[in-house]
């Protein structure tokens, strides 16, 4: 695909998240370890909390059963049902939020995939069903889909490829 289409197809989703519909976050980055270390960290009660904000997850870990994130509190933060899960390569899940009174037809689904590439994985997330209001203009925030994910995502990558995790201020 050209340039040229690339930036027309950038510009009708826009179009289409800005009057209402349904809009799609991806975000993808290639870790230096193996797929199934990338797989633990992703599903570990013990390891979720050092690149996800300090939100706890819990599930187990089959389809159709619910995964909750709670916040370090305590609290249940978010949470929804696994729709797939193939070990090492894919989890998707719905994303919903207690604290979000938005109408919608259907939760957010949020799927992230794992390729080996190499000396490397290639993780690709995608969140999708998203209304304009879970895309937040700001970016020096970690408020919103396209905001949050970027953080949560390069903490699990340098968490992952050097032990040390980044730490936000929330």
């Amino acid at each position: 695909m050209s340039r040229k289409n690339q930036k027309k197809q950038a510009q009708a989703k826009s179009k289409g998240s800005a009057s209402g519909g349904k809009a799609e976050f991806s975000y993808v980055t290639y870790i230096a370890v193996k797929p199934q270390q990338v797989w633990n960290a992703l599903i570990s009660r013990r390891f979720v909390p050092k690149y996800f904000f300090g939100r706890k997850v819990e599930s187990t870990w089959e389809v159709g059963s619910p995964i909750t994130f709670f916040t370090p509190e305590g609290e249940k933060d978010v949470y929804g049902e696994i729709l797939a899960l193939e070990p090492g390569k894919l989890l998707s899940y719905t994303f919903q939020h207690p604290l979000d009174t938005t109408k919608r037809k259907n939760p957010s689904q949020v799927k992230i995939e794992l390729t080996p590439m190499g000396g490397a994985v290639r993780l690709k997330l995608t969140h999708k069903d998203l209304l304009a209001q879970d895309l937040r203009p700001d970016s020096e925030t970690f408020r919103g889909v396209n905001n949050g994910w970027p953080a949560i995502l390069s903490a699990l990558k340098t968490l992952l490829e050097t032990g040390d995790s980044l730490t936000y201020e929330i």
